[in-house]
């Protein structure tokens, strides 16, 4: 009995953790992509510096979360974010409106699909 209820707290513990990194990915993605359409309106607008502000803000809060999300995503997946920034900020700094829309649309789709890979849907879990 003493082995049953230690397994039940184990998968107990277990599920929980899953449940908050599934959460925690997608609130730092939600959070990272929100940054990125903010960026997206400044350089609509105009304004090349509040975009570059947004930009490095988005990455900053992809940096302090780098070891929760090397424990819940894949490094290729993760990577890939992480290789989309400067490019980003290149073509923000070189005032490149269409690059720099084509860039962070496809940064955005990124973040969205790492979020929606971490849901626990059913074509997620077969």
């Amino acid at each position: 009995m003493k082995q049953c209820c230690l397994s039940l707290v184990i998968l107990l513990l277990l599920t929980g953790f899953c449940w908050y990194t599934t959460h925690r990915v997608e609130v730092v993605c939600a959070e990272t992509s929100g940054l990125l359409e903010q960026a997206e309106t400044h350089i609509v607008l105009g304004d090349y510096d509040g975009a570059e502000s947004c930009i490095t803000r988005a990455n900053g809060i992809w940096e302090n979360h780098r070891l929760l999300l090397g424990m819940a995503l894949r490094h290729t997946e993760s990577d890939e974010v992480d290789l989309n920034f400067p490019g980003l900020l290149a073509a923000c700094r070189q005032r490149d409106r269409q690059e720099f829309q084509l860039r962070n649309r496809t940064l955005i789709a990124s973040l969205r699909q790492l979020s929606a890979m971490e849901q626990p849907y059913s074509y997620n879990i077969l």
